[in-house]
């Protein structure tokens, strides 16, 4: 598994490498799937459904995987495992929104883990 600069975080899953990013494009589409800002799933995030979390899984997908489905999405987490998989999602929100170094100050950051 490995983090790319671009945010990207690339991982084995179902016999092939999968490569997750949370984009400005992601983070629209997950506030739009789910009706609410990125700092509200923040809460929603403590105790996420199943569905929810294999719903961000796919749209971390989507850039590189364009015709990836909720159902597929969920057989990689099957793949891997539930506890990976929020990991993963955790990572890659992290790399999409990292600490600003020169100011020593945070950037709006959305949850580390799911």
């Amino acid at each position: 598994m490995a983090v790319r600069p671009t945010g990207e975080l690339t991982f084995s899953a179902l016999g092939s490498n999968v490569v997750m990013v949370f984009d400005f494009n992601a983070i629209c589409e997950i506030e739009d799937e789910f009706d609410m800002s990125v700092s509200e799933l923040q809460d929603t995030l403590q105790a996420p459904r199943m569905k929810m979390i294999r719903s961000i899984f796919r749209i971390g997908l989507s850039r590189h995987h364009p015709d990836i489905t909720d159902r597929k999405a969920g057989e990689i987490i099957g793949d891997i495992g539930i506890q990976r998989a929020a990991g993963l999602i955790g990572e890659a929100f992290s790399a999409a929104f990292p600490q600003a170094e020169a100011t020593g100050t945070t950037e709006a950051r959305p949850p580390a883990s799911a």
